[in-house]
């Protein structure tokens, strides 16, 4: 497999926050690996949840929010994305906040 081309400082950043933690344990993932994700899902100010997720890496890349107005470059809001398969085949991608931890499955 090939070798995962995203740095630890670029892919830890979003245009609002820096995972620079997290971006080192991402830019370490192949393609192929098994990772869990835990995030704190929240619907409400009152109500919360915990979710684990066991599944397959697959890439990580930024997204570009398409806001409706015109911006300044530096004001653009970027996120950053891990792209995963889940066990039954099913694709998906999730977005890191404050409340998203990822890690690789060491067998």
């Amino acid at each position: 497999m090939s070798q995962n081309k995203n740095s630890a400082s670029t892919v830890g950043r979003s245009a609002t926050r820096d995972y620079t933690e997290l971006g080192v344990q991402l830019a370490a993932l192949v393609p192929g690996d098994q990772i869990i994700i835990r995030k704190t899902l929240r619907i409400n100010s009152f109500q919360s949840w915990d979710h684990t997720l066991n599944c397959t890496f697959s890439h990580v890349n930024h997204l570009s929010t398409g806001l409706a107005t015109d911006r300044v470059p530096e004001d653009d809001i970027v996120l950053v994305c891990v792209h995963f398969s889940k066990q039954n085949g099913e694709l998906g991608s999730i977005i890191l906040d404050d409340h998203t931890k990822v890690d690789k499955v060491t067998v």
